[in-house]
């Protein structure tokens, strides 16, 4: 999954910048396994759920594991 934050500017990025995202963007595209689609939603929007020990629970938001982390290490 290809995440970036709604507040994600391009137009901050030097060229050299674009170009290297560009590149990234259009290597991962042209994969076999890669499937182009709308996006899922943002985090805010995610709900986590987990099984353990066979129990189901939900919780508001995305999983994350780290302080100050988010989903997809971004």
């Amino acid at each position: 999954m290809i995440y970036h934050s709604p507040t994600f500017d391009a137009k901050k990025l030097s060229k050299e910048e674009h170009a290297e995202i560009a590149s990234q963007y259009r290597a991962v595209s042209a994969a076999s396994n890669a499937t182009p689609g709308p996006p899922l939603g943002l985090p805010e929007q995610a709900t986590t759920v987990r099984v353990n020990d066979g129990v189901v629970s939900s919780s508001p938001g995305p999983y994350v594991t780290v302080a100050g982390g988010a989903v997809g290490a971004f």
